[in-house]
């Protein structure tokens, strides 16, 4: 009797003191603290979780197309194959990246102009270039510059049913068409920029609604803080982030000190500013079987969007910071 009493004694003592170190941090529907000239949460976006959405191992397209060519009606499919990657940019005032696109194009070519028909190939490698920008609540697409080079090759010309008297004049004037060809390929050039654009387009569009999906940094911010909408996201960039700081407009943007105790593989950090005695608090208390059960309780109540993409995370106190760090996925 004694020992249970003990037992439950311990049990909800521990939970008054995690319940009185979580109260400094805003709850859902408890008005904040006194607003002060500061910037009150920092979310931080690493370059390896965009490049978990964003490059994949490779991309392959079937475009199909119709254009003219030297007055040829041509048709056809570019069997694309390539690899995208991330480029993180360094800028105060926005957080842009891009998605850079390099790879190689081909395609069966079938020209029509009036009886005459021209058969062949076109080749080339292209690149493309994505600028996305993050405001704090979303991404979205800015502008793609794509470069493409055609090269081609003009296997035959016949007549428009393969009959052998077009073949027959088709080769007698197969060595002038192959003269045209550098023309052909001038004129195929923007068309092929202008096919790779839309995909591209396309392309990054999907990639920028799984992001937007994944980073919920503006829902969960005003959950922590439900009564400060007029606060804004100050945005910057640099090779390893995107750091979106949320306060009073015009509050100064604070240099974040380093965290010693970051996760090897970190994916998303939210910086909270606190007290450096409830943070170092808070920090140790996550660090016992029971309260840590409590505090996880706590972050996926509280901030679900975050807690949802890993179950690799960890709380730290740096100075008056409390961060809570977003580590990669479990592997399957």
């Amino acid at each position: 009797m004694i020992f249970h009493y003990a037992a439950q004694r311990t049990v909800l003592v521990s939970f008054a003191v995690c319940a009185s170190l979580l109260a400094p941090l805003p709850v859902r529907g408890q008005a904040p603290p006194p607003q002060q000239d500061e910037i009150k949460a920092v979310a931080r976006i690493s370059r390896k979780l965009i490049e978990n959405v964003a490059a994949r191992q490779e991309v392959v397209a079937a475009i199909p197309y119709h254009a003219m060519v030297l007055g040829f009606h041509c048709e056809g499919v570019i069997d694309g194959r390539g690899n995208l990657s991330v480029e993180m940019t360094t800028s105060q005032g926005e957080a842009t990246f891009v998605v850079n696109g390099r790879g190689t194009g081909h395609s069966h070519v079938r020209g029509v102009r009036g009886p005459v028909v021209a058969l062949g190939q076109a080749w080339g490698p292209f690149t493309s270039r994505t600028v996305v920008r993050f405001d704090g609540r979303k991404s979205s697409v800015v502008q793609t510059t794509p470069w493409a080079e055609v090269r081609g090759e003009l296997e035959c010309v016949e007549g428009p049913y393969g009959r052998c008297p077009g073949r027959a004049v088709g080769r007698l004037v197969l060595p002038v068409g192959r003269l045209l060809v550098p023309h052909a390929e001038v004129q195929a050039t923007p068309i092929a920029e202008y096919y790779l654009k839309t995909f591209v387009d396309n392309l990054a569009e999907q990639i920028v609604t799984r992001l937007n999906r994944t980073i919920p940094v503006e829902q969960s911010v005003h959950r922590l803080f439900p009564r400060t909408r007029d606060w804004v996201f100050q945005m910057s960039a640099n090779p390893q982030y995107l750091q979106a700081a949320y306060g009073p407009r015009g509050a100064p943007v604070p240099v974040l000190p380093q965290n010693p105790g970051s996760l090897k593989d970190v994916r998303l950090e939210l910086w909270l500013r606190s007290t450096t005695k409830e943070a170092e608090a808070l920090a140790k208390l996550t660090r016992v079987p029971l309260a840590k059960e409590l505090v996880r309780k706590y972050l996926e109540t509280i901030l679900p969007e975050l807690a949802a993409l890993s179950e690799n995370r960890s709380v730290d106190s740096v100075g008056q910071w409390l961060v809570i760090s977003i580590g990669a996925p479990k592997a399957n």
